[in-house]
């Protein structure tokens, strides 16, 4: 915002008239908003709010272009030009300035924190963090003294013309002081009710913005200044300017609105016609200085334009390749706050990673830096192994698709880099979960009553698989889980006949997924038991015997005939007789009172039948004796 200064502060007669640089003063006045209830983006505060290092060019006859060296090391996040001097606000709070009048910083600023600042003809303006203003330098219209008005009240923004200063209150209001003639701080009624955002002061007449994003004017109008184009109706303004005699509007779509006009002999080009070179970029901040224009495009480069007899509208060298924040305009110089270049910060570290055979993988990462940094992704397969590049892995979130087991164990990390320097992550480690796989099936047991049936099964897998024994009675019962048997091997203690027929299996269990085992059977003998007594036989000589005995037991028992003599003589295996019935061929007189048993067998015990006798009967042979007769 540009005011036309006057010698002396003298005549409002040759306001109007066409005058030459040297005969006639110019200024820059800015509204810089503090981070409170100002919406609109204010002039000479970085839209991004990154701030950086100054860079100034232009006028430098009363060192407004020398950046004072106690800026070295600090962050300057605001900026603002006055007529013949500048001004800066670092990220601590404190106002330094340079050049001619106005470049004298009150001592009542000390120990304050400031939120913003203006510069205007000779003068300065401040506004403290708790939201009053501080005004010093030239006083001659009042410009720089504060209106009792603001007491007790916030100050958000605040903005500087040659010869009247502005400033906005969290409510929104609008308060004006100094120069008047010209009704430059006459604010206007149709502004009652509304909710102004943002404000600039130029030579001789003042803007507001609207919350709904639309322009007010008021003050010196000869050239046209305060004559808001009907081309804005419709459009959401989200940032003023005002020059020496023209104002600048920046609305949403990125694009410059200038009217009024400065009449100037030179032939220099018109600081109110935007340049074609700007054309399809995208503008996020303007300022204006007595005689020329700057704005800031999104690709962070500067555009400016017209007069430049001092070189104003020269942009340095210097700010090719950096990228610029922040842009503010003087009476006859410009200002720029340029990002400085720093390494990459990691912000964010890839973490290690677990997932299943067949899932996808994301690893992510952030960083800081100036320029931001671009991304690399690598990858190595263990801790010894070299690190690759991923083809195409350039963004903050890298996703392996489809793991595999062949993946486990891989590490991944990102490097950052920019200009400034390059930044590895840490590594991150993946885990790729397998499923369970049976690597030892339980096998069917056979065990005889009391005796402890042990059951084993095994499984692969990452993680190591957890293991669960189940048990069900048969076929087609339901499988239960056995209390406590969580171990690869599963021991039933002292087996009874009632567990004969149980099933056993093993359920393996990882985050994977599940495998289980074949079934194994249990198998409990029983003892023989003796089912069908051998009975005692009589038969005649030469006839045969036949004896029969069974039993039952599991397994079937196996069956021995034996034989004694008698009572008291030892049993003895008959060859051969090991089915259940046993017959003696063609019995003799010396088988008579020869007894018989049957021995059942299995692999849980013995059992013995009764004792049966085999009688043998045979005829004697028929005497004829003599008959005598009798005398």
């Amino acid at each position: 915002m540009v005011g036309l200064g006057r010698a002396g502060g003298v005549a409002a007669a040759w306001r109007s008239a066409m005058v030459v640089r040297g005969l006639l003063a110019g200024l820059m006045a800015l509204l810089v908003a503090t981070a409170g209830s100002a919406v609109a983006d204010p002039v000479g505060v970085p839209p991004s709010g990154e701030g950086g290092k100054v860079t100034v060019w232009g006028e430098y006859q009363e060192g407004q272009t020398n950046v004072p060296a106690s800026l070295d090391g600090k962050t300057v996040t605001a900026i603002a030009g006055g007529y013949l001097h500048s001004l800066a606000l670092t990220d601590d709070g404190k106002v330094t300035a340079w050049g001619s009048s106005g470049a004298n910083v009150p001592a009542s600023l000390d120990g304050k924190t400031v939120t913003a600042i203006a510069a205007g003809g000779h003068n300065g303006l401040a506004v403290t963090s708790d939201g009053k203003v501080t005004a010093w330098g030239s006083n001659d219209s009042g410009q720089a003294t504060v209106p009792g008005s603001l007491d007790g009240k916030t100050v958000t923004a605040i903005a500087a013309g040659f010869f009247h200063s502005l400033a906005l209150t969290d409510d929104g209001k609008v308060t004006a002081w100094g120069e008047y003639q010209e009704g430059q701080t006459n604010v206007p009624a149709s502004l009652d009710g509304k909710t102004v955002t943002a404000i600039a002061a130029g030579d001789l007449h003042s803007l507001a913005l609207t919350s709904d994003g639309k322009v007010t004017a008021w003050g010196h109008n000869v050239e046209g200044e305060t004559d808001v184009p009907a081309s804005l109706d419709g459009k959401t303004v989200t940032a003023i300017a005002a020059g020496g005699r023209y104002s600048l509007a920046l609305t949403s779509d990125g694009k410059v609105t200038a009217w009024g006009r400065y009449f100037y002999y030179g032939g220099f080009d018109l600081p109110n016609v935007p340049p074609a070179s700007l054309n399809g970029k995208t503008v996020i901040a303007i300022a204006a200085g007595d005689l020329h224009s700057l704005a800031l495009t999104d690709d962070g480069e500067v555009t400016a334009w017209g007069d430049n007899q001092i070189g104003q509208t020269n942009v340095p060298a210097s700010l090719v390749g950096k990228t610029v924040t922040a842009i503010a305009a003087g009476g006859y110089h410009s200002l720029a706050i340029v990002a400085v270049n720093t390494p990459p910060v990691i912000t964010g570290q890839p973490k290690d990673l677990t997932v299943n055979s067949g899932q996808d993988a994301t690893f992510t990462a952030a960083a800081s830096g100036r320029p931001a940094p671009t991304v690399q992704w690598q990858r190595r397969s263990g801790d010894n192994a070299a690190w690759a590049d991923i083809s195409g892995a350039t963004t903050n979130s890298y996703t392996l698709s489809k793991a595999t087991s062949a993946d486990n164990g891989s590490q991944f990390r990102a490097i950052f880099s920019n200009p400034a320097g390059k930044t590895a992550t840490q590594s991150a480690t993946l885990t790729v979960n397998t499923l369970p796989v049976i690597t030892g099936q339980p096998k069917d047991q056979t065990v005889n009553p009391g005796q402890d049936p042990k059951f084993t099964a095994a499984a692969s897998g990452r993680p190591a698989p957890t293991v669960q024994w189940q048990r069900r009675s048969g076929d087609n019962a339901a499988w239960a889980d056995i209390p406590g048997a969580t171990t690869n091997s599963y021991t039933l203690s002292k087996a009874t006949s009632a567990d004969n027929g149980s099933q056993f299996r093993a359920v393996f269990t990882n985050p994977a997924g599940t495998a289980t085992t074949q079934t194994a059977t249990l198998t409990v003998n029983t003892p023989p038991v003796v089912v069908e007594q051998p009975k005692d036989q009589t038969v005649s000589r030469g006839e045969d015997a036949t004896f029969t005995a069974g039993a039952s037991g599991k397994p079937t028992p196996t069956v021995q005939w034996q034989r004694r003599s008698g009572d008291n003589a030892a049993w003895a295996n008959i060859p051969g007789a090991t089915k259940n019935a046993y017959t003696l061929t063609k019995a003799t007189r010396a088988d008579n009172r020869s007894q018989y048993r049957a021995v059942f067998t299995n692999p849980a015990g013995t059992a013995t039948t009764q004792t049966a006798t085999l009688t043998v009967t045979w005829h004697r042979p028929h005497h004829h004796w003599p008959h005598h007769h009798h005398r």
